[in-house]
């Protein structure tokens, strides 16, 4: 064989195996195409089996929340009927007081009360409203959450 020959051959040899070798690779990126296709199928029903997780449990959370807010609203009104026969009470114990003072002609008596009832009652509410202002926004200073009632 001549020199030539030889070249030839050698590079015959070199371009066949440059086609195996482009083969396999072809082959091997097919190949890790499709297990990151099948990796991404996974992660996708993963992902959707999340989903519907994420659902259920929000679901179950509502329902709770609502059972709870159920039973809250009971103790809310409880305690407004309470507070409303108590008012009621006192009206009527105020009521029959008074009348008793005009029965007993002691109206300079309603009079004093009155009047002490008129500094009185304004001045609670003022002092109860400062005090809860107050309250309030010592409570943000020292970065308390404020639980409204």
């Amino acid at each position: 064989m001549s020199k030539k020959e030889k070249e030839n051959n050698g590079q015959e040899s070199i371009e066949s195996n440059n086609k195996e070798n482009q083969a396999e690779l072809i082959n091997k990126i097919f190949e890790s195409q499709d297990k990151e296709m099948a990796i991404r199928k996974q992660e996708l029903a993963l992902a959707e089996k999340e989903q519907e997780q994420s659902f259920k449990y929000a679901t179950k959370a509502l329902e709770f929340q609502a059972q709870d807010r159920i039973d809250e609203r009971k103790i809310d009104k409880t305690k407004l009927n309470y507070g409303f026969y108590y008012a009621l009470a006192i009206l009527i114990f105020f009521g029959l007081f008074v009348f008793g003072c005009f029965y007993t002609d002691n109206v300079n008596l309603i009079v004093s009360i009155i009047k002490g009832l008129a500094l009185i009652i304004p001045s609670s509410f003022g002092g109860y409203y400062f005090g809860f202002a107050k309250g309030k926004k010592t409570s943000q200073e020292e970065g308390y959450e404020i639980l409204e009632e």
